[in-house]
């Protein structure tokens, strides 16, 4: 069995950045960024080019091939680039406009062959026991899991389980599993002995790095699907305390925040994962929603709006996943397209992989309140647990005095 402490890496040094085309991330020192894909195959445009100017119609042929685009979108990608790399304005550091012409990396640019292994997450060294085969299986976990769908959660634990067979002292393995648990509780309803499981294994993977901010997330998660919201807050809050630079502790507590009704907190919180996942459309979206939890309903509109340019040019999910449709749905309801809205609505229904809660909050959320009962009743029926982490949202507000919706709360974990 092959084993390693360091691995050669397809990373760049791009100035004082080092940038791993393949995981989108930016890392300088303490400093961490993921952006999104179309801006990481803008800047490995850019620094192929080893300091030679692209010009925008290269740019645009290279990076959107299938799709006809306005000049827009590469100055959306270009803006990300520069927030995430610290320049400021009037001052290109690393990426310099020619006028009329293109762009260039104004700064060195050297292939990095002698960095530890990225981590999609937030440890920065491997344990010298990782095994290739361990690490690797885990990497293919990770991007299984950012599929969604319970059919793409499964296959994550069984990717895990293998990973942590051939590695099991890593801990960001095991804190995947217990997030991918408690995905699996809160959104598919799953039972008690699921919910058991991701307590146990997110304590087992604190037990094996207690300042691994995965594992403390995924511990958050696990006590949240438990009931447990101040400890799970506490938990992200510790996360946050290891690296605040953390994605998923912003996150998902942004996410906690809004089934608590803190949605101001939410709104904040949600708004710094937008910008540390690389403007994340979810994140706008979520954001969106806790704005309009607190009646701010101008503002919501325009989140949604900057959700759906977002949406626009991110390729990881594309505008066909289950986030894709759910946020272009919301998009559609903002600009007041409610049909359009509610053909996406009926079309999520239909796909398997869909969770059925997500599938109510989106009826929901485009005026279907009573299709939405329906289908949280049909979760109830077929031995779902209450409503996980849907049921807080500021959309369900105008079933709240339905005395259904109300039972439909108080279900208990089976």
């Amino acid at each position: 069995m092959l084993y390693c402490d360091m691995d050669q890496s397809s990373t760049l040094k791009i100035g004082a950045w080092t940038f791993d085309p393949d995981r989108r991330r930016l890392t300088n020192g303490s400093a961490e960024r993921r952006i999104s894909p179309k801006a990481a195959a803008v800047l490995s445009a850019l620094a192929d080019a080893e300091g030679g100017v692209c010009t925008r119609d290269m740019l645009l042929d290279q990076v959107w091939p299938t799709v006809t685009v306005g000049e827009e979108v590469l100055t959306h990608a270009i803006s990300e680039l520069r927030r995430a790399l610290g320049d400021q304005r009037g001052a290109a550091q690393h990426i310099e406009t020619i006028p009329k012409h293109g762009y260039r990396l104004a700064c060195l640019v050297q292939h990095d062959q002698e960095t530890t292994l990225a981590l999609p997450g937030l440890v920065k060294a491997l344990p010298a026991s990782i095994s290739l085969n361990g690490y690797t299986t885990y990497l293919a976990a990770y991007d299984t899991f950012e599929r969604g769908g319970l059919t793409s959660l499964t296959e994550t634990m069984t990717l895990l389980r293998a990973s942590m067979d051939e590695s099991p002292g890593f801990a960001p393995a095991t804190a995947l599993l217990a997030t991918t648990l408690a995905h699996v509780v809160g959104f598919y309803g799953g039972g008690r002995d699921q919910l058991n499981e991701a307590l146990a294994v997110s304590q087992m993977a604190l037990e094996l790095d207690p300042r691994c901010a995965e594992a403390l997330c995924a511990r958050g998660l696990a006590l949240f699907c438990a009931g447990s919201l101040d400890q799970a807050k506490q938990a992200c809050l510790a996360a946050l305390a290891v690296d605040s630079a953390s994605f998923d502790a912003h996150y998902y507590l942004g996410r906690i925040c809004i089934m608590a009704g803190e949605f101001e907190t939410a709104a904040l919180l949600l708004d710094r994962a937008a910008r540390l996942g690389g403007d994340d459309y979810h994140c706008h979206h979520l954001a969106a929603s806790a704005l309009r939890g607190l009646g701010r309903h101008e503002e919501a509109a325009t989140r949604q709006k900057r959700a759906g340019v977002a949406l626009g040019l991110s390729s990881h999910f594309g505008d066909n996943s289950v986030r894709g449709i759910v946020t272009a749905a919301a998009c559609h309801m903002a600009q007041g397209e409610v049909l359009r809205a509610r053909e996406l609505a009926e079309g999520l229904a239909q796909r398997p992989e869909a969770a059925r809660r997500i599938v109510a909050l989106t009826y929901a959320r485009t005026g279907m309140f009573g299709e939405a009962l329906d289908m949280l009743q049909d979760c109830t029926d077929q031995g779902s647990a209450s409503l996980g982490w849907v049921g807080g949202y500021p959309e369900f507000v105008g079933l709240r005095a339905e005395p259904r919706f109300r039972r439909l709360e108080r279900v208990p974990v089976n």
